[in-house]
């Protein structure tokens, strides 16, 4: 269950609430420390996958979605 409702807490807010956050771990039977750390790491993820897409981009400027799709 924790591989939908976590990520789904995660779309609606990069940062959680302490309330929240408690509210999640009671549950899911996780520790807050738990909770806490995926969106410490779920947050360091998306920030390496926005970093390697501007890296593409930079590189060749036709890989870019946003661009290409404007084109056609």
């Amino acid at each position: 269950m924790k591989d939908f409702w976590v990520p789904l807490e995660f779309h609606y807010s990069r940062y959680i609430t302490i309330r929240r956050k408690a509210e999640l771990a009671n549950s899911l039977g996780l520790s807050e420390r738990q909770v806490k750390i995926w969106f410490q790491n779920r947050r360091a993820k998306e920030r390496k996958q926005l970093k390697k897409r501007e890296e593409v981009v930079i590189k060749d400027p036709s890989k870019d979605l946003f661009l290409s799709n404007k084109v056609m």
